[in-house]
């Protein structure tokens, strides 16, 4: 069934599950969270509609599916928007002398795939509010706010063959949490007082877990104990004359600014 309703001075064709006065509310209250620069989700206008449908109608029959919210997105041309994203300024020149100079370590140690690992760092921000948002079809950025502090560092860890993934790194900020009471953690956990990796962290870890799981791992597949660990340049690790005490298991570090780009 059709009907013909009068919205923002337009005629309209009201078809079967759209609710006009529903869609005002809630492109109001959509335009008022945007105004505020407040990041909205599918998740979060699926909800609103629901609510505006109870408070308007007083039924609950209504479910804001995934194609209802694709045709309302539509009519009002809501497009995705990433909020204050990041653009590299990568340092093109370094980028060809790494890679000769990388290609110069495997090629004197004689290292296969097996050999050759990468680690690198990442944090959950988990009390952070998304970093994308439906924005309306008059915004052209999504300006962000501060990040919270509060977060989990976790590094993962394998060789270029995929053959061996070390158990998982991951930093707190509690030193005992209660829920790792009586629980066998799949990962190795660390904390610290800001929940950051340290050059401290780094250089333990390094000796006490990569190095002797790698070379347990390069005895069952009948390798030399010889391994290349590529990781950034970050200020959290150590330089490469400290932690370079073992000839045959080396650290390799890339070029600031470049990493995304290798």
């Amino acid at each position: 069934m059709k009907h013909i309703f009068m919205f923002s001075g337009k005629r309209q064709v009201i078809r079967k599950g759209e609710h006009p006065e529903v869609e005002a509310a809630l492109y109001g209250w959509f335009l008022q969270q945007r105004s505020a620069h407040v990041p909205v989700s599918s998740e979060i206008l699926r909800t609103k509609a629901k609510q505006f449908y109870e408070r308007i109608t007083g039924k609950s029959d209504f479910l804001a599916s995934s194609g209802w919210l694709d045709k309302f997105k539509k009519r009002h041309g809501i497009r995705f928007l990433k909020v204050c994203g990041e653009k590299l300024s990568s340092d093109v020149s370094a980028i060809v002398p790494f890679q000769e100079k990388f290609l110069a370590v495997v090629n004197e140690m004689k290292l296969s795939r097996e050999q050759v690992y990468n680690a690198d760092e990442s944090a959950a921000f988990w009390r952070a509010l998304p970093d994308t948002t439906w924005v309306h079809s008059q915004e052209k950025s999504a300006p962000g706010r501060k990040i919270p502090k509060d977060r989990v560092t976790f590094m993962p860890c394998c060789n270029a063959a995929g053959t061996h993934k070390l158990p998982l790194l991951v930093l707190g900020k509690s030193a005992n949490p209660r829920a790792f009471k009586n629980a066998t953690l799949p990962v190795k956990y660390k904390a610290t007082s800001k929940g950051w990796m340290t050059r401290t962290l780094f250089f333990e870890w390094f000796k006490t877990c990569f190095i002797p799981d790698v070379k347990r791992f390069l005895s069952d597949v009948n390798r030399p104990h010889k391994a290349l660990l590529l990781v950034d340049n970050a200020p959290s690790h150590p330089p490469e004359t400290e932690i370079n005490f073992d000839p045959d298991l080396r650290v390799m570090f890339v070029p600031p600014n470049c990493t995304a780009v290798l």
